[in-house]
């Protein structure tokens, strides 16, 4: 959830077995850490291989809060059997109740992790059957723009990491609740 939250991206691009560990590099330096996301497949399916083009890459810096997805990717990747991390395998296999790996059954699709999305999270939280249809995977795409729009990152880079060609497109993803709009507003007007 993380990982879709904070580099916008859709659940087809880390599901049903696309997202290997080969795609995900973790970058640290002294001045910044952080994690860069190659891609392969466009919002069509059609697979890329060329990783030269910024719009098949997402990134996402280390937070250092709950919704890091650095530190949710690291500590995931770190409770996987060390053979589940090869550079071939999926980031999302289809996990056992017991943990174990399942070697017959596909990698996590789109439907199982919404399905666990809803049962594990929306449920306890008191979402009503019905509220838990009106979120998907793509709600986490438009809370990240959103939440980046709200730190005031510049819409550049937020359509670099969102991937967005078209800024109409972009914009349908950032919902604003309207105490942040009025509180928008209200720094234009002067007292009187």
């Amino acid at each position: 959830m993380n990982g879709l939250f904070q580099t916008q991206s859709r659940g087809g691009d880390f599901l049903s077995g696309h997202l290997l560990w080969g795609h995900v590099t973790f970058h640290v330096s002294k001045e910044v850490s952080g994690m860069e996301l190659f891609l392969p497949l466009d919002k069509n399916g059609k697979r890329y291989i060329d990783s030269r083009r910024h719009w098949h890459r997402s990134l996402a810096v280390a937070r250092g809060d709950a919704l890091c997805a650095v530190a949710a990717m690291r500590e995931y990747r770190a409770a996987l059997p060390p053979a589940a991390t090869a550079a071939g395998e999926p980031v999302f296999p289809f996990v056992l109740k017991a943990g174990a790996l399942d070697p017959v059954r596909p990698p996590l699709t789109p439907q199982q992790f919404l399905d666990s999305l809803r049962a594990h999270v929306m449920a306890p939280l008191g979402y009503s059957a019905e509220r838990q249809y009106l979120y998907g995977y793509h709600s986490f795409r438009s809370g990240g723009e959103t939440d980046h729009d709200m730190e005031h990152w510049p819409e550049g880079l937020r359509a670099m990491i969102g991937r967005w060609v078209f800024k109409n497109s972009q914009s349908l993803y950032c919902r604003h609740t309207a105490l942040y709009t009025l509180g928008l507003l209200h720094s234009f007007i002067k007292p009187v």
